[in-house]
């Protein structure tokens, strides 16, 4: 690792976005790529951003409250409680039907909360996370998202479980019960195993995307972290082990068992199911953590280290080697450096593989990073052109910036992909 060189990276990030912050009082946001509704089409456009995690302030101020804490920056900080103040008194606006996602609902807006308010030293951040987060568990879920990580609460579970202690385990425990016993109702079985049809959660949310269209030959459910089975059976791995409840972690590992079925001994890969029966689509995955082997292979480290069950080293092994090969070729200034699909969120994969021998990736993305964006005012690649410059966690600049910090020897921050990895 070249801690130096990440540092660096995330501090000209971070002054960056705090740089281009807009003020209202002691609240701030961005301008970045938004996408609104008009006359019944969703059209990509550029505005002031929401409160989410995934493309809004809450994912930009955990970036900002984490890079304040290690460097003292006092106006990184500022910027952070700005845009966490942005975040909690316009969490609402998140869209009703994700409300109980990390990523793009309530939960993340107080997971947030709670985790700025302790690397920061402001207990009324704590106090309006364990609000937002009260509310939150006492919602009633009919019309709400269940399945899927990124838009239902397949994320929310390991986070919340995560600041138990802050909660309070009695607190959480009931709701979260249901909530897996509602995922568990949802899924589809067969001989292979558990699995979900998380499409349909997302015809309503993701309009637009060339692999849902109406009308299309029914595909089978996807394979994956952020919408297929990694996820789902992740979270109800995490509930199974945080409660001691046998029916949750025998359901997770029938989804590992779905996911497992599907790999293609021929090509060495899980197949992209969303393209399944395409025959112009390359029908492998694009290895990435939203759909792939490195999503995957997180899911399998973090089985691993809650039931230390060998199949699944095997299986994240399988996976090191896939994202080892896919990122060889990525490393390359015009890669797509963000976290959700792209080189920020392939590294995440062997942060946290501390064994698999892979630390020559991690120094190769700090470098490309640091010494060919950073050294070089270079605009970071994340497609969409070269002044394309999203200020977003998921998206963007906030999330290369922490993928920098989760690369540091020490003082590392919890993962945002594998939310509950220490």
């Amino acid at each position: 690792m070249n801690d130096d060189i990440a540092l660096r990276a995330a501090l000209a990030i971070g002054k960056r976005l705090s740089r281009d912050a807009i003020w209202d009082q002691d609240r701030c946001n961005w301008l970045g790529p938004v996408n609104d509704r008009f006359m019944g089409t969703m059209l990509s456009g550029y505005g002031a951003l929401g409160p989410s995690i995934y493309d809004g302030t809450a994912g930009i101020a955990l970036f900002l409250a984490h890079l304040g804490q290690i460097s003292g920056d006092p106006i990184i900080k500022k910027t952070a409680l700005g845009a966490i103040n942005h975040a909690v008194d316009r969490y609402q606006d998140c869209a009703p039907t994700v409300s109980l996602s990390f990523y793009t609902g309530h939960v993340g807006v107080g997971y947030a909360a709670i985790e700025i308010g302790h690397a920061l030293d402001r207990p009324t951040f704590i106090t309006k996370g364990v609000d937002i987060l009260t509310e939150v568990l006492a919602t009633d879920t009919k019309d709400k998202c269940i399945l899927d990580v990124m838009l239902g609460v397949s994320a929310s579970i390991p986070a919340i479980i995560s600041v138990q202690d802050t909660l309070g385990r009695d607190a959480i425990k009931g709701p979260l019960l249901h909530w897996g016993e509602q995922i568990i109702a949802s899924a589809h079985e067969n001989d292979a195993g558990l699995s979900w049809d998380t499409t349909a959660e997302m015809q309503v949310n993701a309009d637009g995307a060339d692999w849902m269209q109406a009308g299309e030959m029914r595909k089978p459910n996807l394979l994956g972290y952020g919408h297929g089975a990694s996820g789902i059976g992740l979270a109800l791995l995490e509930l199974g082990v945080a409660f001691n409840e046998s029916k949750f972690t025998n359901a997770a590992y029938r989804a590992f068992d779905y996911e497992s079925h599907w790999f293609d001994q021929t090509r060495n890969c899980w197949p992209d199911l969303r393209y399944h029966g395409d025959q112009d689509a390359k029908g492998v995955t694009e290895v990435a953590w939203c759909h792939g082997a490195s999503g995957i292979g997180l899911a399998r480290q973090r089985a691993h280290v809650l039931t230390g069950d060998a199949r699944f080293l095997t299986e994240a092994q399988t996976a090191y080697a896939l994202t080892e090969r896919a990122m060889q070729s990525r490393l390359r200034p015009e890669t797509n450096m963000c976290l959700c699909h792209g080189v920020c969120g392939d590294v995440e994969l062997f942060v946290n593989a501390h064994h698999c021998g892979r630390a020559q990736l991690v120094r190769a993305t700090q470098e490309l990073i640091g010494k060919t964006f950073i050294d070089e005012d270079r605009p970071i690649a994340y497609g969409g052109g070269n002044q394309h410059q999203p200020p977003s966690l998921m998206l963007g600049l906030a999330g290369t910036g922490y993928a920098m910090l989760r690369t540091l020897s020490q003082d590392r921050p919890k993962s945002l992909l594998c939310i509950g990895t220490p």
